[in-house]
């Protein structure tokens, strides 16, 4: 068959895959645009990864030593970064340091240069390298081929800690969504450890990057598109889903908002309420938080002691005040036998208090609004 026509028919479903993919991410910019860059980055890294195996079948067909090394070379070190890429969908740390992340591959990429010497044993013995036969060629292991696996084992064993602290947060679906895809790759990542598989990293990656694009799409009607927190459909759905662990609530409402939309312009208003969205989400990193409307957020606790509930008030207070704009917030943590409706007025009641005692005090400047 020619060469071309093998190709397209062995990954038929990952180009498939690839080209509607990168047609959705051009046409559809629902997800942030480095979420979408990643995505992209991901699937068209596992189509060069085919790609290189397409040439690498027909390098060991011609007994081509040189192209077969070359070619397994560059499939050695861009498998960790598919790894990589496929972590940081999850992640944002790797973005956030991506010299720390890099460094691994660096590593990798230097260490499998050894195979490129083919007329030094020494050196092509310590990774991989290719012999000739009257059927082709055939590939020997050398005795340390495996740190492309140990660098994907790394990502993965960061991967899973941070499913853990997903789960820690009780976001169960994120928790079961990011194991899911992390047990997958671990698997195929084993499989072409030992020699079982070799075309079966990047489809795998291809398939779950779909899956959790998918997955995002749907999480992102459930957000505020403002400040990215969850909005008001979600908290309802979740005072259901968690009713019996929720033992405390936390109401917060943004100081002189009015005075900021009538003096500054919206777009100001806005600024303080994406603020204060942060800050309740970096504050309150380990339980949920809301948008539920206007100026309006909740925090949901589950299973939370006072002092802790506590803590955080003063933590997001001390926080925001390093900001321009200010919030009120009032605390409760659940009384035996007391329904949720009882604690959220309790809440409500310490906000409003604190809310007048802000605009009582002159030096704010502020109208109530």
């Amino acid at each position: 068959m020619n060469p071309f026509l093998e190709f397209i028919t062995n990954n038929f479903i990952l180009l498939f895959i690839v080209i509607t993919m990168v047609l959705v991410l051009i046409f559809n910019k629902r997800l942030n645009k480095k979420r979408n860059i990643l995505i992209g980055g991901a699937l068209l890294l596992a189509l060069v990864l085919a790609i290189l195996l397409a040439f690498e079948a027909e390098f060991y067909k011609d007994n081509n030593v040189i192209g077969a090394v070359i070619v397994s070379y560059l499939g050695y070190i861009l498998r960790p970064v598919c790894v990589l890429l496929f972590i940081s969908l999850i992640d944002e740390r790797p973005s956030q340091h991506p010299f720390i992340f890099v460094i691994p591959l660096i590593i990798n990429a230097i260490y499998y240069m050894s195979a490129l010497f083919i007329n030094v044993p020494e050196l092509y013995n310590i990774t991989f390298y290719f012999t000739t036969s009257p059927d082709g060629l055939v590939f020997h292991r050398g005795y340390f081929n495996f740190v492309a696996h140990i660098v994907s084992f790394l990502y993965l064993a960061y991967l899973v800690y941070v499913n853990l602290k997903i789960l820690k947060r009780k976001h169960l679906l994120d928790g079961i969504i990011v194991l899911t895809g992390a047990i997958a790759v671990i698997v195929s990542v084993i499989l072409e450890a030992v020699g079982v598989a070799k075309n079966l990293l990047n489809n795998v990656i291809a398939v779950y990057t779909v899956f959790y694009y998918l997955f995002l799409y749907v999480e992102e009607t459930k957000r505020d598109p403002l400040t990215n927190l969850f909005d008001r459909r979600a908290y309802y759905r979740d005072l259901s889903k968690y009713d019996r662990q929720i033992n405390g609530v936390a109401v917060i409402d943004m100081n002189g908002l009015k005075f900021l939309n009538d003096n500054y312009g919206h777009i100001e208003g806005d600024k303080g309420l994406i603020t204060i969205g942060q800050t309740l989400e970096k504050v309150f990193k380990s339980q949920l938080v809301y948008r539920i409307g206007g100026d309006e957020f909740v925090v949901l606790f589950i299973n939370t002691n006072e002092d802790a509930l506590n803590t955080l008030k003063e933590a997001f207070l001390i926080k925001l005040g390093e900001t321009n704009y200010r919030a009120s917030i009032g605390v409760a943590l659940k009384n035996k036998d007391e329904d949720y409706a009882s604690l959220l007025k309790r809440a409500e009641v310490i906000m409003y208090e604190e809310k007048a005692r802000y605009y009582e005090d002159g030096k704010h400047n502020r109208r109530k609004n």
